[in-house]
């Protein structure tokens, strides 16, 4: 047999065996958290404590986003998870419970949502996080108050309510 062929032939074997490398997830095996460089183990540093319980896949995955080639990108990344270690034991639940919410979401929602996020400008962002902050400085049973209501309301009385709110804001 020609060599050509045989290092063909094994090549394209080991890539069928073995799909796992054309994943990029190497052996499937864990990562350990010690042997990630320094800079990495600290931009990771908030999972460290669960990070041997996590499967090699998210593990991968975060170190992607650790070790992004845009320097904007894992200022992000930092800043996100610099933000979830701060949380409360009492965010930490809801957010958790908002993540299992839209994770439950049907596939096309979730995408739906995704594209209505990422088509604000950057003017409409600015004007949902400050509404985000000040939701979030107002007392607990404030903010249970208005999400029971508006999980109360139609899609009609949510606009409804949506176009007052905002027409408060323009006076």
């Amino acid at each position: 047999m020609k060599p050509r062929l045989l290092l063909a032939g094994l090549a394209a074997g080991m890539l069928m065996l073995s799909p796992a490398l054309l994943a990029g997830d190497h052996d499937g095996a864990q990562i350990p958290f010690h042997e990630l460089p320094q800079e990495t183990r600290e931009m990771l540093a908030p999972f460290e404590k669960h990070w041997d319980r996590f499967k090699p896949s998210r593990q991968k995955r975060l170190l992607d986003r650790a070790q992004d080639s845009d320097p904007e990108r894992r200022a992000q990344f930092k800043k996100r998870h610099e933000h979830l270690k701060n949380l409360s034991p009492e965010e930490r639940k809801r957010l958790h419970r908002a993540k299992k919410h839209f994770d439950k979401m049907p596939a096309h929602e979730r995408k739906e949502l995704r594209k209505r996020f990422e088509n604000m400008s950057p003017e409409e962002r600015r004007r949902f996080n400050k509404k985000h902050e000040k939701f979030q400085g107002m007392p607990k049973n404030k903010q249970k108050e208005i999400r029971d209501k508006v999980r109360k309301m139609t899609a009609e009385e949510r606009r409804q309510f949506l176009d007052e709110l905002n027409a408060q804001k323009d006076k």
